[in-house]
């Protein structure tokens, strides 16, 4: 990767902020990707990625100045995966046959772990169709990393 740049732009070429297009909420999780420290050839990268990573915090976080409260926190894949126990060594591995398991419970059950709005179980159901190779491995991730943090945090609180 030796260089990244976005725009959000339509059809029309209009120049917009993507930014606008997210829905509203109330904090972000941000995955906190790690490049080994240990091989100087990747420090430029590295100083990218962490340079990029400020740029979304700030982007995501317009209001801190003021609120003095952060919207944004980073959360390592590791502990995602140590949390489902989905780690294989020290990588964590697909998430996806938990996730349909998640989403048939969320159908199925009264008390399950996730509770998704009708036309959200539908789509999830759609997208989680086994495709070949493309099985929507980020949608996965996102869904885990959300559900691990807020599990994460009630048990902290108790």
């Amino acid at each position: 990767m030796k260089r990244l740049a976005w725009a959000h732009m339509d059809r029309t070429m209009t120049v917009s902020s993507a930014l606008s297009l997210l829905p509203p909420t109330d904090l972000y999780i941000v995955e906190k990707s790690s490049l080994s420290s240990q091989n100087a050839s990747m420090f430029p990268v590295t100083l990218h990625l962490r340079v990029v990573e400020a740029l979304v915090y700030a982007l995501l976080n317009p209001g801190y100045m003021v609120e003095r409260q952060h919207r944004v926190f980073s959360m390592a894949r590791s502990i995602v995966g140590k949390h489902f126990d989905i780690m294989v060594g020290g990588a964590k591995t697909s998430g996806v046959e938990l996730v349909q398991q998640l989403v048939e419970e969320a159908e199925t059950l009264q008390q399950s772990r996730i509770h998704l709005l009708p036309e959200l179980l539908l789509q999830y159901k759609h997208k989680l169709h086994p495709r070949g190779q493309n099985r929507n491995e980020e949608l996965c991730d996102a869904l885990l990393q959300a559900i691990a943090f807020y599990e994460l945090l009630r048990k902290h609180q108790t």
